[in-house]
């Protein structure tokens, strides 16, 4: 508890008594606690036609699995038109597929390639077979 807190607490409880260390004691999960998160740097230019940039995350593993056995979701988003693409995955390895449809649907509906994907390094993402996809 901070010392703030405990002050408030000697005002509440009666005839609780404070030892005080010699020394003070810090424990490990304070600092962690504390730290500021660090975001994303902010991008000056953003995209100025459909597929010149587009975002990518996966997200799960979700508490219950769907119908079909999916337990993660790849979402991704077209930064200019703000279009969605949402697939849900059984497992990470199954990314590469995703990509793979992902540029098929986005080239078939909008009639423009892919410029640039944004990932956020994880480690579903880091292989030769998506670098050559883009």
């Amino acid at each position: 508890m901070s010392e703030e807190k405990i002050k408030k607490t000697l005002n509440v409880v009666e005839g609780l008594k404070i030892i005080k260390p010699e020394e003070k004691i810090q424990c490990s999960t304070c600092p962690e606690g504390k730290r500021k998160v660090s975001h994303y740097p902010l991008v000056d230019k953003r995209a100025e036609i459909v597929g010149e940039m587009v975002h990518t995350d996966l997200s799960g593993k979700v508490n219950k699995t769907s119908f079909d056995g999916s337990a993660y979701y790849f979402l991704c988003k077209d930064e200019f038109s703000e279009f969605v693409f949402v697939f849900c995955v059984k497992t990470k390895a199954e990314v590469h597929e995703c990509l793979e449809k992902l540029k098929t649907l986005f080239e078939r509906d909008s009639g423009r390639s892919i410029i640039g994907v944004q990932t956020y390094n994880g480690s579903e993402f880091l292989n030769r077979g998506n670098e050559l996809l883009f």
